[in-house]
């Protein structure tokens, strides 16, 4: 061992000796086995800070690039996962570029056009058909985008492939072209060919286009062959499209799919359909069979129970209908149709309020459900007629600019939903709104009119029948109403409104029997219709007293179904007070106001059996009631101011009486009740005023010459009574009472000479 030499350090050196010292390694051998020692063990170092927090930093790193290797995979798998299922689950229907001659070409019609306008013809039946599932995506061959899997490509397109076509699932192909039957070639001899290629071979082949220069051609010719497509491909479509439209056909369809189809859901599809078509012909016992059949093939068809329920509440079993749209809820808590019938239902029942919380529910679970829009309007309407009846105008108001902004949302959404616009015009109607009506009303004729749309016949007879209930409210004459009744009956003869309607228009012009008819054709269809009840006790009331019992049995039908029928209740009041059982029809008056406050002729029925009691202040209230809802009838003005004469009002009654007869100006018991209130308030000058104002209304009425030859007598102006009577025998010479004072008259101007 040495000593230290010059230039060691004391800090440790590179080759790890100690500071001041050398260390020498020492080998001791001893025969063949040899001893080196070990080095001497260096103190362990201590690790500085930053090492350790570069270390934990490269631990993270680690960490999150795991992680997020992790998350790639597993995207990369979802990825895969739903290109595979929406591969497998969805059926595409691709249409091929269709190949066109040059007459088409020229019309603008390529093959991709031609591929746009059947893809967009096939997708107008199915909304049309309303399926809620539809089946099919349907693309035009230039807007197809395949999906593929990075790193997979073309083997994982192969295998899609055969797995969809092991399992039926494989996209179909159309291809086609238009062929010219002629040798000019023209538009009259092309028909288009299509072929169906893959598990639903076929081939359409439709009728020659025609005449190309007709409107729209384009339109009824791609639909036609929509429709014959979805018979090969998608027959259950085809038949929803043709249930109402041409119920012959949809069936034919239907036991097609009967006979043919592999798998149950079609078999329970089908069931429920042909129970649709019973249950919009009437056929109620059928159709719950079809329902009840679909339901044991497919307990969980939802369509099938909310079905079921539609056919029991249009029999009135409406809580019977309730508990079948919930069967329908509990299955699928999301299917909106069944809560906006709930809300229908409760509707019948009465309770507005809560068919608006369930019309809302249904629209909170689909925002796009546009008739649930149009009912939700609806009953906001309803809310306003029951407001407005209970003398709320202010809230009416409220509820019918809501139902207007729900009518307004309906079209927005589906602009061919003809009841909206219709219940929009309703409600307009309503509030006198005429023309605003009108113009609503049109508008959904309109659409009725110009738009393939489901049960076009049905909907054409509830907008003309509508029209007529408008026209009756506008007109005098009754002639556009009658018009637009008797159309609606072309279109479907078991229109309720229409043949009420009907009836209503025919009693307005006195042609009470026809009338009676058609009351009575809507009441064998549908015994608790309400409106035709009350019409038809209205003309057995208005042929007279022989035929009132007849009209109580009417109007006691529709209390029976409707207790707050309050036209019914007015009906039996009149009825009572013409056999002069005042007791009787102030009951029923009475009852017809408490469910209509604005019940005008309710109130002024109180008034007459008041008056006719003697009750003239009870009288005058009841009047003016009545007159606070429509100072414009003449009778209750007239009402008014003969009580008010009783009374001694007489600066309240003379001014009513020259407004009733303003209204009503050549009606004779206005100006008789005048006469005698002017005598009763001792004002017998203003007399022949009245009576003049009578007597240029009627000039071909002898009665009121004869009475102002009366008042001028009394007044002692001789000369002009004769001068009146003298025309009133003149006008009507078998006037017995005017030629006796004619005679007394002259016989008295023989003897004192004029005056």
């Amino acid at each position: 061992m040495g000593g230290m030499s010059e230039g060691d350090s004391k800090d440790k050196g590179p080759s790890g000796n100690y500071a001041g010292y050398s260390i020498v390694p020492v080998t001791v051998q001893y025969g063949p086995v040899s001893y080196v020692p070990a080095p001497p063990e260096k103190p362990p170092a201590k690790p500085a800070r930053n090492d350790r927090l570069k270390s934990l930093v490269e631990g993270v790193g680690r960490f999150r690039s795991l992680f997020f290797d992790i998350l790639f995979i597993i995207l990369v798998a979802f990825l895969a996962f739903l290109a595979v299922y929406l591969a497998f689950s969805e059926r595409k229907l691709i249409v091929e570029p269709i190949k066109a001659p040059a007459m088409l070409t020229q019309l603008g019609y390529s093959g991709d056009v031609a591929a746009d306008r059947l893809v967009d013809a096939i997708n107008g039946v199915e909304q049309a058909a309303k399926v809620r599932r539809n089946n099919l995506d349907v693309i035009p061959r230039s807007r197809n985008v395949e999906i593929t899997v990075p790193e997979v490509g073309t083997l994982f397109d192969t295998s899609l492939y055969y797995v969809k076509q092991l399992f039926s699932r494989q996209d179909i192909q159309i291809a086609g072209e238009f062929i010219c039957s002629t040798r000019d070639c023209d538009t009259e001899g092309i028909y288009l060919r299509l072929r169906v290629l893959g598990g639903a071979d076929a081939t359409v082949n439709l009728e020659t286009i025609g005449d190309s220069s007709t409107s729209g051609w384009e339109d009824e010719y791609f639909r036609s062959a929509a429709i014959d497509l979805l018979e090969k491909i998608d027959p259950y479509v085809a038949a929803a499209y043709y249930y109402d439209r041409n119920p012959d056909r949809a069936t034919t369809i239907i036991r097609r799919i009967l006979r043919g189809s592999e798998t149950q859901e079609d078999i329970a599809l089908a069931n429920n359909l042909l129970g649709v078509m019973d249950l919009h012909a009437g056929r109620y016992a059928s159709a719950i069979g079809y329902f009840r059949n679909a339901i044991e093939i497919e307990p969980e068809l939802t369509e099938a129970y909310s079905n079921w329920g539609n056919a029991l509440l249009s029999q009135h079993q409406t809580d019977e209908a309730i508990a079948k749209y919930e069967m329908a809820i509990r299955l699928d808590p999301e299917f909106a149709s069944a809560h906006a019938n709930i809300a229908d239902a409760l509707m019948r029942l009465g309770r507005v309020d809560d068919a608006i919380e369930k019309y809302r529910t249904a629209i909170n679970i689909d925002p796009q459900i546009a008739y649930a829009y149009a009912n939700l309007g609806d009953a906001f309407a309803r809310k306003g007629d029951g407001l407005t009846a209970d003398g709320d105008d202010q809230n009416a108001q409220a509820a019918y600019v809501q139902a207007f902004d729900y009518f307004r949302d309906a079209i927005d959404i589906e602009p061919a939903l003809v009841f909206a616009y219709v219940s929009w015009g309703n409600a307009l109607m309503k509030q006198g709104d005429y023309d605003g009506a009108l113009k609503k009303i049109g508008e959904g004729l309109e659409e009725a009119t110009s738009r393939d749309i489901p049960n076009r016949s049905g909907t054409l007879a509830y907008v003309n029948a509508s029209l007529g209930d408008l026209h009756i409210r506008i007109d005098d004459d009754p002639k556009a109403a009658i018009s637009h009744y008797s159309a609606a009956l072309k279109f479907r003869q078991d229109n309720l409104q229409a043949l009420a309607g009907l009836g209503d228009a025919l009693s307005s012009r006195r042609r009470y029997d026809e009338a009676i008819k058609h009351y009575q054709k809507a009441l064998e269809a549908k015994k608790d219709y309400v409106r035709a009840a009350v019409g038809l006790g209205d003309a057995w009331y208005h042929k007279g007293k022989p035929f009132h019992e007849q009209a109580a049995t009417a109007y006691r039908q529709a209390v029976e179904y409707q207790e707050n029928a309050f036209r019914a209740h007015e009906g039996l009041g009149n009825i009572a007070f013409s056999r002069g059982d005042y007791v009787e029809a102030e009951a029923h008056f009475a009852e017809a106001v408490r469910h209509n406050v604005n019940a005008v002729h309710s109130h002024a029925g109180l008034g007459n059996v008041e008056f006719r009691l003697g009750k003239y202040a009870e009288a005058s209230d009841a009047f003016a009631k009545a007159l606070e809802v429509n100072p414009d009838v003449a009778y209750i003005q007239a009402g008014f101011a003969s009580a008010n004469a009783r009374l001694g009002a007489c600066d309240t009654s003379i001014p009513s009486f020259d407004k009733a007869a303003l209204l009503s100006p050549t009606s004779a018991y206005i100006y008789r009740d005048w006469r005698a209130a002017l005598k009763k308030c001792g004002r017998e000058t203003e007399i022949p005023a009245a009576l003049r104002r009578w007597a240029e209304a009627s000039p071909g009425s002898a009665e009121p010459q004869f009475l102002l030859a009366q008042a001028y007598l009394e007044l002692g102006v001789t000369h002009a009574a004769a001068q009146h009577c003298r025309l009133a025998v003149r006008i009507d010479p078998e006037h017995t009472d005017a030629t006796m004072l004619l005679a007394e008259l002259d016989g008295s101007y023989r003897q004192s000479g004029p005056r």
